[in-house]
């Protein structure tokens, strides 16, 4: 298996009134048009996306792949702005977690701003 993505957690809030957005979105590591791979928060405003893999076959285009898709998440939640947040400077646990060894990364508090 190749590991496109990590897994990522994370919590949605609300920058004006600083509360958990909880119970909408679409949070996702891949825009997609069918969104089989969208979150949305829970109760509490945390989504978890599960890692992305690859199972085709291990070659030269899975690792070139792997080194051309942004470390980022979508998130689009109705009334908010809409956010496109980079997690590539946020640690992975393991710390050699990659391309072949399943990984996490917590981005803690992820602030929106209501649309306008």
């Amino acid at each position: 298996t190749i590991y496109l993505k990590p897994a990522i957690k994370g919590q949605i809030i609300d920058q004006e009134t600083n509360q958990p957005i909880s119970n909408q979105g679409y949070i996702a590591s891949f825009l997609e048009d069918n969104n089989k791979n969208a979150v949305n928060t829970d109760a509490n405003g945390y989504f978890y996306l599960k890692n992305v893999t690859d199972d085709s076959v291990i070659n030269f285009n899975s690792s070139q792949k792997f080194q051309s898709i942004p470390q980022e998440i979508y998130i689009y939640i109705s009334g908010y702005e809409y956010k496109t947040f980079d997690f590539s400077k946020f640690p992975k646990k393991p710390e050699n977690g990659g391309m072949y060894v399943k990984s996490e990364v917590d981005v803690g508090k992820i602030y929106l701003n209501p649309e306008k």
